[in-house]
This record gives structure tokens, sequence and C-alpha cells, in this order.
């Protein structure tokens, strides 16, 4: 999903921008989850720098195709950091919410 070393600062640059065109755009799904992009690829450089949007937990808990990206991400980042256990109860959220998410009814 993400490459290592060098490269991450590449993708933190372009999901900066990716973050000034949602905003631009008032594309408030986009952002919450470039924002959920940002985390992982500050957790995975090693940086204690947080991201937060204010809007982003309202849409977590009412958009299921939101909630299934989140889960799916801190899924990942948990297995990445080998919180076998944060994985898995990420990924049992994830299939949960699967069913109901609008990308899955088709």
């Amino acid at each position: 999903m993400l490459v290592a070393g060098v490269k991450l600062q590449t993708v933190r640059e372009e999901y900066n921008k990716s973050e000034m065109l949602a905003k631009e755009n008032k594309a408030l799904i986009l952002l919450v989850q470039i924002k959920q992009v940002q985390r992982d690829v500050f957790r995975l450089i090693g940086s204690d720098e947080e991201v937060k949007i204010p809007e982003e937990e309202k849409l977590i808990a009412s958009n299921n195709s939101v909630l299934k990206t989140f889960c799916f991400r801190k899924a990942y980042i948990s297995f990445m950091f080998r919180s076998y256990d944060d994985a898995k109860e990420y990924v049992s959220k994830f299939y949960d919410c699967h069913e109901n998410a609008w990308a899955s009814l088709m």
C-alpha cells in the first residue's frame, strides 16, 4: 500500500497537495480519507504530528463507507506495527460494516 523510506516523504507531500484540493472543492468525504492516509504516513515516518479535522468523527459515525475505509486503514497500520489484536478487532469491524457500505451494494 505505502512505500518505505524516502518515498514516504514524497507520499506525504502529494497527500498535502490532495488535502488542499479537497478543501478547495469542499470534498469532505475525500478529505477524511486523505487524513486517514496522512495519519498512517506520519506514523510510518515516525512523526508524532496529529492530523485531525472536526467533522471526521461525525462522518465516520454516520457514513458506513467512510467507516469501512477507516477500519481498513486501522487494521492495516495495526498489522504493520505487529499489533495483531488491534488488527483483528478492526478487521472484524470492517466486515461488520462491509455489508452496509454503498460500494458493496453492487
